[in-house]
């Protein structure tokens, strides 16, 4: 698996499989990116910046940055992540019946394009995702989930295989709600050591959300059931509801700072 590879699934609370999180589910009977990003309103486009904390914030010393443009359909059509050197590396998005295929390629800062790895998604009838695969440079496979939904469409339980690096992996990820339509509870299960099985403990976390349907609080547990760490988040909102600077906290210590400028249709 190559750098970028494994750097792409550790952003699967991030960008590239971002569709597959939300903290509440939605009465929608159709499924787009606006619904599974819990974006309120038109949203034509995003551009994310992180910083790895708040004095960094406060210097503008920007960590990551990445742009993401909708249809007018709710529906993701490009990323662009901005990288050192004034490279950029695009992700984009070709919708055909029940597939949705995303190239990368990354653009140097001389105008050069070189194709990197390449995502297939397949969509059911209400265009909730039902497996990702991710396939690399050569046409290998890296890896391939399997996705089962609940009524609204939205992830209840994702299952690794195929992977090239098991071990970098999770085996499955389970996600459960309350009666309210949030996420209270995601179980994250591991290999066994030297087989294929996944393991019979999982990493827990229990999860609080706010009005706006955002997660505000994590408590982590390990595989033994022991707390390990409490996440906290900090919002603040634009006239639609959506979020335009977030802040993480572990304790009373920020650990990273998000900020988003949404531009409407």
């Amino acid at each position: 698996m190559t750098r970028i590879s494994i750097a792409l699934f550790y952003l699967f609370k991030g960008i590239c499989l971002i569709s597959l999180l939300t903290a509440c589910q939605s009465d929608e009977s159709n499924m787009n990116d606006w619904i599974r990003m819990n974006l309120k309103g038109p949203v034509k486009e995003i551009t994310l910046q992180k910083y790895e904390h708040y004095q960094a914030f406060q210097a503008n010393q920007i960590e990551q940055q990445y742009s993401t443009r909708f249809t007018k359909k709710g529906l993701i059509t490009r990323v662009i992540q901005f990288g050192a050197n004034h490279q950029k590396k695009w992700s984009n998005y070709h919708y055909s019946g029940d597939s949705l295929w995303i190239a990368e390629v990354l653009e140097t800062s001389t105008n050069n394009y070189y194709p990197q790895n390449y995502w297939l998604y397949k969509l059911d009838a209400r265009g909730a995702q039902r497996s990702i695969r991710s396939i690399l440079l050569d046409s290998s496979i890296n890896f391939h989930i399997d996705i089962e939904n609940n009524a609204t469409g939205l992830a209840t339980q994702i299952s690794y295989s195929l992977a090239k690096q098991a071990h970098l992996l999770p085996c499955k990820i389970v996600k459960i709600y309350d009666d309210k339509g949030c996420i209270k509870e995601e179980l994250t299960y591991r290999l066994k050591n030297q087989t294929n099985d996944c393991d019979a403990y999982s990493i827990r976390s229990l999860f609080e959300v706010n009005e706006q349907k955002d997660i505000t609080r994590e408590q982590i547990f390990d595989n033994q059931g022991n707390l390990q760490k409490i996440v906290s988040y900090r919002y603040q909102y634009d006239k639609n509801e959506n979020w335009v600077h977030k802040i993480k906290y572990i304790g009373d210590q920020s650990q990273g700072v998000e900020t988003r400028k949404i531009n409407y249709y």
